[in-house]
């Protein structure tokens, strides 16, 4: 019933009066005792924010996806490090070494499980946009969005940017369609890593201006909810810019490497930073390296070539083991960071 308050409709249908207030696109600073009709909210606006937020307050099995992040990059860092060597391998003949099919059966698996079987939250974008949310009063609990940001920070510093590369569900179907065998033959575009990350950081900036109201005037909207393709999974895709986006991402995947993540993603931009001290790494046995490039032929990123010439903020790293398979020389390797090569 338009004809409620904010806080008459909260009370009424057990949800929480500011998320309410941000469903509706309103100002978090709103009369929350005047009738929502009072605000130009039509009933099927209000009907359609209350199914929504009551979907994502019903119990589900995705806190589930907390428990099994952690087992996943153990298994990620293992193999990169260890398992995906066949024992006695010469180090010169890396045909066979960190088989792709192993990388793609666990993206097929992160799709399935982590995003159509468990839904689309929780995410590692979702971890840092919270805590902004929070910081405006979306939320009451932002100690706890923090302690999620903390979460999925942990996975992206045990190993380089682990959590993106191997445990992001979007990033996942991203690169089952780059690496999908019928389209091998599609010429592939490799875009410049000062691009990808001036655009991301413009886009955060932007984010950050338009969360805290400083443009737009309204707290807690979210711009990348607008081009959220995690909405995917919940095959919530109602919003036009969202659909699209999704088609858009899916269709730009096929020729350019993860592009959600290298033009949109805050957490990628976030990660990235996190990069530097991650704990697990891509090293480079200077000793051995012939510059040869052939890392860099591989690598779909400009990471392996900022690598080589050691540039101390190279491109983003998914931890691919694309380079580590490609190395003629041994040169190549993941593992401690804190350990020479």
């Amino acid at each position: 019933d338009a004809s409620l308050s904010i806080r008459e409709l909260a009370h009424a249908n057990d949800v929480n009066g500011m998320v309410l207030t941000h469903s509706l696109q309103l100002a978090v600073s709103v009369d929350k005792d005047t009738p929502v009709r009072e605000f130009g909210i039509s009933a099927s606006q209000l009907r359609d924010a209350l199914v929504h937020l009551k979907e994502e307050g019903a119990a589900s099995w995705s806190f589930l996806k907390y428990w099994m992040w952690p087992p996943l990059m153990l298994f990620a860092l293992w193999w990169l490090w260890r398992g995906g060597i066949p024992a006695g391998g010469d180090g010169k003949k890396r045909k066979g070494w960190f088989p792709k099919r192993t990388y793609l059966a666990s993206q097929l698996a992160v799709v399935v499980l982590f995003g159509f079987a468990l839904g689309k939250a929780p995410n590692p974008m979702e971890g840092l946009v919270k805590v902004f949310k929070g910081t405006v009063g979306i939320y009451s609990d932002t100690p706890e969005k923090l302690l999620l940001l903390g979460y999925f920070s942990l996975l992206a510093i045990v190993g380089n940017k682990l959590i993106c590369g191997w445990g992001c569900p979007f990033g996942a179907l991203e690169e089952l369609l780059y690496e999908f065998p019928a389209l091998k033959k599609l010429k592939r575009k490799q875009l410049p890593f000062r691009m990808t990350m001036s655009i991301r950081t413009l886009l955060f900036v932007v984010f950050v201006l338009v969360v805290f109201g400083w443009v737009g005037g309204i707290e807690g909207m979210v711009i990348y909810h607008y081009v959220n393709p995690f909405n995917l999974f919940g095959f919530e895709l109602a919003l036009w810019t969202v659909a699209l986006s999704v088609v858009a991402f899916l269709a730009l995947s096929l020729v350019i490497y993860r592009p959600f993540c290298q033009l949109i993603c805050p957490f990628g931009w976030y990660s990235w930073w996190l990069e530097k001290i991650s704990l697990f790494g891509i090293r480079i046995h200077r000793g051995r390296c012939n510059d040869c490039g052939a890392c860099a032929q591989v690598c779909p990123l400009e990471a392996a070539a900022g690598r080589l010439a050691g540039q101390a903020l190279p491109a983003d790293c998914f931890s691919c083991a694309r380079c580590l398979r490609a190395c003629p020389e041994d040169a190549l390797a993941y593992g401690p960071r804190w350990r020479k090569p």
